[in-house]
């Protein structure tokens, strides 16, 4: 109704859960399928979360399970770097500052990226009610940050968003983006972890994440033009199916 009375040509809800897409689609909106990376914190074996990131290595494959924690002995052992995870009001404006060069980093070493956050955004949200959702994890040598990752968390859920780093260590992004978080997940006793922007490719999946579907919701006003999205998401959600499949045959 607010679509036609202010002449809106579509109106769209993104990240809907299921339920919620049912009864959207009911209501007349198109349901759009797409597929996103997430590490569920439920052992496949036991239906049970996780007790720990040991039980976590445990459940994957032995070459899987030889490479991570080769990669971590390359990280911690022999690189010497230290990990640590700031969250709410640990995270200072010394850390959020930080985070913020770290962040411009990324965006500073690849020409596709766009830098639409500024200092002053980190700069509030770590001043604002929004701070007890903030997860800031440092990778250091010493006293000197060489990477690290910008998280939020809220309920059962913790979202992977920016990555940084000052200097080029090794399997660091895996570990910073991955691992750590993954152990974080489990010892906070969360349900899930969503991997955020990048790739939906093997590196995530050889890593403990699975592709999942996430969907939107999608009110078209015209009624021709609605009738070629139908068409195009029909032939879309099958091959995002078949997508998926193939992705979690690890």
């Amino acid at each position: 109704k607010i679509a036609v009375s202010n002449d809106f040509s579509s109106v769209h809800i993104l990240f809907c859960e299921e339920d919620e897409a049912i009864q959207t689609k009911r209501n007349g909106y198109l349901i759009r399928n797409s597929v996103q990376n997430h590490f569920e914190n439920k052992n496949p074996l036991t239906g049970a979360r996780f007790a720990s990131f040991d039980e976590y290595i445990a459940t994957l494959k032995p070459n899987r399970r030889k490479s991570l924690k080769r990669e971590r002995k390359k990280i911690y052992n022999e690189e010497g770097i230290n990990i640590t995870v700031y969250e709410g009001d640990e995270v200072t404006p010394e850390i959020i500052d930080i985070a913020y060069d770290l962040y411009s980093s990324t965006v500073e070493k690849f020409t596709f990226q766009k830098q639409y956050l500024n200092k002053d955004f980190f700069t509030r949200i770590r001043e604002s009610n929004f701070r007890r959702h903030l997860v800031v994890l440092l990778a250091q040598r010493g006293n000197k940050t060489v990477g690290g990752t910008f998280n939020v968390q809220k309920a059962d859920t913790l979202y992977g968003r920016y990555w940084g780093c000052f200097e080029d260590v090794p399997y660091l992004y895996f570990e910073a983006c991955y691992y750590r978080l993954i152990q974080h997940v489990i010892e906070k006793n969360m349900t899930r972890m969503e991997a955020g922007a990048g790739s939906s490719g093997g590196g995530k999946l050889l890593r403990g994440f699975d592709a999942s579907i996430t969907r939107s919701s999608h009110y078209i006003h015209n009624p021709n033009l609605r009738v070629a999205v139908n068409a195009f998401l029909e032939a879309e959600t099958a091959a995002i199916e078949e997508q998926k499949s193939l992705m979690n045959e690890k």
